[in-house]
């Protein structure tokens, strides 16, 4: 049985994937929807410049490294679905992610 908050995630999803379907999918758009994270990296990675700056260490560029690391990961991964997005889109029930949108509401 779901709770009421894995409920509302999955409404959430449904809704976001038929918006998804609507407008498909390209790097661009899924960059717009990870604004956060990747404002989040930027801070990070600025802090992690400014203190090897400042500071130095290796422990600094080892933070560097990480984080250009995961953001090209994530690149690669939204690359990957862009790609494949109109496979998700003849093997998706539509009808289905309906249902689960319109929960809730």
């Amino acid at each position: 049985m779901l709770t009421v908050d894995e409920v509302m995630k999955e409404n959430e999803r449904a809704k976001q994937l038929l918006t998804q379907k609507e407008k498909g999918v390209t790097l661009a758009t899924s960059m717009s929807a990870m604004k956060r994270k990747l404002t989040y990296r930027s801070i990070m990675l600025v802090a992690a410049c400014l203190c090897y700056w400042f500071y130095g260490g290796s422990l600094f560029i080892l933070a560097i490294g990480m984080l250009v690391g995961v953001t090209m990961q994530d690149f690669g991964w939204l690359r990957v679905i862009e790609k494949t997005w109109p496979f998700t889109v003849k093997i998706t029930d539509w009808e289905k992610v309906k249902r689960i949108a319109e929960e809730h509401d």
